[in-house]
């Protein structure tokens, strides 16, 4: 037996970019008998998802209403089955001592006025009225209900099959004290048909908050139920029915708030799986933030940009206040990318891209034992770890910065093959009253990610390399073209482009995609230089007027490597080599007499992120023929080539980041070990 959920939303139907993943059709459940039967849980518009899914179907499945409120039923007028007249549908209903007739509730919804078609004029569909407390056996299968507290009333159903037992309430409400004798005994009667369940599905409709202001409304709350099912013997709670005013980050945080109790529980979402060990992930149908990142990072070429993806899409699904990444370097891990809430802004963040932290694979460290061992980690608190723990927590940073680390999920980075090259670490899911524990669906869908991004950054790693052996090739015959020298250029290119985005209001996807374009193009600056001859090339002298007019062709030879691009990257590439010694005030050069040097903005943004990226980094840096000048010196030689030489708003957004760029030239000084790393 499984439970497929096609509508999860409670009261209406709800749609917009905030209630994706969770859904927004209102409640439908499948029940799949090993047999091939199956059942329906209530009619919800849910159930229009069904009707796309099994068309062609040789005949309907057994209706079972929890009770005829619109949400719970809206979606009959629009079900195929409905109108099938060859196998009549099998419904069976509530039918509560003083409430109308199992038929004059469904008629009413066809009653010619709230749609066309009247109840008369449909096939005859074989009604059974149950009463609440009934048992019936069908297909094999032994249903059981139970009366549950809501307006009108409701029925609960329990479907005992295949090896074991799953419920649904249906609409109910707990009661929030004990002023109500009588509701709080209807209450012990649901929850004892609940004990001893594989899987509840309970109606999670409000916030603790909401529901105090909405008391007699027919619903609960997610943290009631953990109570209620204490020590009832329940495998697995799972919440639906939510508020639609709800978010899906909404959903999340109380869903991860109701995971605090001793019952595991998630939150269900449309078309998800139930089985008896709980939610299975369909990724295709209903992983919107899957398919969200799988389209992001598919045209993403920068280990970056693809960690910032990640980190980004991540920490949403896990309402995560704080992420890392580290990455498999030559044997350690390497701190490849940070986000924090709380600690730093996301654009202050960056400079911690480009620390030069490490630690080894092993068991000492959370991140080192998930490297060495494929294993991912769920820990609800970091500082309540036993004594006997294979692995341990390292609070330096949180006694450095005066931040509390509690929940922490580590999953591994695993590439096709089963080889880890990283491990994502998320911080502190935040729960209403603070940090909670990971869900299980949370993990589940985050690490569905993390497999997601192997292939792309294994990509990027390929790329990185190629554009490092290509600069290799050059470096073999010009002494100034360092592999530090080409990444710090891309590098403080890409955060100069990040600044000048953030100010003029850029959207964050096209940020991050154009980020990580930048950061590969402004590498291959001076590729053109290949073509040059090692006469002028390796001059150790001052250029006379002829040599020099012959280095200027490098820029005209390395756009034509890129002369008939397709790709973003390339035609950027193409923009940067050509116009990289363009200058505002226009006696700029291309290196060629058919082109002129453009000024102004005429030159292409990202040639002149470049030039100044590209100058500054000379200034500071050694060469065999002169010793970098120190910072503050190469920073009034920006200064005062403001307006002339470089962009005046570019040079200023260039200051502010002094940090990062700093930061940046840690990361990638002129070392052995910076010859070869990816990334």
């Amino acid at each position: 037996m499984e439970i497929k959920v096609w509508g999860s939303r409670g009261s209406m139907p709800i749609s917009g970019p905030e209630f994706v993943c969770h859904g927004g059709e209102t409640t439908c459940l499948e029940v799949r008998l090993n047999s091939g039967e199956s059942f329906l849980l209530d009619a919800g518009t849910g159930i229009s998802a069904y009707d796309r899914a099994t068309a062609g179907r040789s005949k309907n499945p057994v209706l079972c209403l929890t009770h005829p409120h619109l949400d719970h039923v809206q979606g009959l007028p629009f079900f195929s089955g409905t109108y099938n007249a060859k196998t009549p549908l099998q419904i069976y209903g509530p039918e509560f001592p003083d409430g109308p007739s199992l038929e004059n509730s469904l008629s009413r919804l066809f009653d010619g006025v709230l749609m066309p078609v009247k109840w008369e004029s449909l096939p005859r569909h074989e009604l059974h009225p149950v009463k609440p407390g009934e048992k019936l056996e069908l297909f094999g299968a032994r249903l059981e209900t139970c009366p549950t507290l809501h307006p009108g009333g409701c029925m609960a159903w329990k479907i005992s099959a295949d090896g074991w037992t799953f419920a649904f309430t249906g609409d109910h409400e707990i009661p929030l004290d004990d002023s109500a004798p009588q509701k709080n005994e209807a209450n012990e009667r649901l929850m004892r048909f609940l004990s001893g369940c594989d899987i509840v599905l309970a109606d999670s409709h409000f916030s603790d908050a909401d529901h105090a202001s909405h008391a007699g409304w027919g619903h609960s709350s997610y943290n009631q139920w953990q109570k209620a099912l204490a020590g009832r013997g329940v495998g697995m709670l799972l919440y639906t029915h939510f508020n639609p005013a709800y978010t899906d980050q909404t959903i999340e945080g109380l869903a991860a708030e109701g995971n605090e109790g001793e019952v595991p529980s998630a939150a269900v979402f449309d078309q998800c799986l139930i089985r008896r060990d709980g939610i299975v992930e369909k990724a295709a149908e209903t992983e919107c933030a899957a398919c969200n990142f799988s389209q992001k990072v598919a045209s993403f070429s920068d280990t970056h940009a693809i960690l910032d993806a990640l980190l980004t899409a991540t920490r949403k699904l896990g309402n995560a206040d704080a992420g890392t990444v580290y990455l498999v370097d030559d044997g350690e891990l390497r701190f490849a990318a940070a986000q924090n809430d709380t600690l730093f802004p996301a654009s202050a963040a960056n400079k911690f891209a480009y620390v030069n932290s490490r630690l080894p694979i092993d068991r000492k460290s959370i991140a080192g034992y998930v490297a060495e061992t494929g294993k991912a980690l769920n820990i609800g608190d970091v500082y309540k770890l036993p004594p006997e723990s294979e692995y341990s927590f390292n609070p330096a940073l949180d006694k450095a910065t005066g931040y509390r680390t509690s929940s922490v999920l580590a999953l591994p980075l695993a590439n096709g093959e089963g080889k880890i090259i990283g491990v994502l670490q998320l911080i502190n899911s935040r729960g209403k009253t603070g940090s909670v524990p990971f869900s299980r669906q949370m993990t589940q869908a985050i690490g569905h990610l993390c497999s997601m991004s192997t292939i792309p950054l294994e990509r990027s790693f390929l790329i990185v390399d190629m554009i490092l052996r290509m600069l290799r090739t050059s470096a073999l015959r010009d002494p100034a073209e360092t592999a530090g020298h080409v990444r710090r250029v891309g590098s403080m290119a890409a955060e100069l482009y990040h600044r000048w985005a953030e100010k003029a209001g850029v959207d964050p996807e096209e940020l991050l995609a154009t980020k990580g374009q930048l950061r590969l193009a402004a590498m291959l600056h001076d590729v053109g230089k290949v073509g040059i001859p090692d006469a002028v090339l390796k001059k150790p002298g001052k250029l006379d007027a002829e040599e020099r007019a012959i280095m200027e062709q490098h820029a005209f030879l390395g756009a034509g490597l890129f002369a008939h691009s397709i790709h973003e990257i390339d035609k950027m590439a193409r923009d940067i080599a050509l116009h990289h010694h363009a200058r505002w005030d226009g006696r700029g050069y291309t290196g060629s007499e058919g082109i002129a040097s453009p000024k102004g903005s005429a030159i292409p943004l990202c040639a002149r992120i470049t030039a100044i990226a590209d100058v500054y980094d000379a200034l500071v840096s050694n060469r065999s023929y002169k010793k970098g000048w120190d910072v503050e010196k190469a920073v009034a030689v920006l200064k005062e080539e403001a307006g002339s030489h470089f962009d005046p708003e570019l040079v200023e957004y260039f200051l502010e980041i002094g940090d990062l760029v700093q930061s940046i030239s840690t990361r990638y000084a002129d070392t052995p070990e910076n010859e070869g790393v990816a990334g």
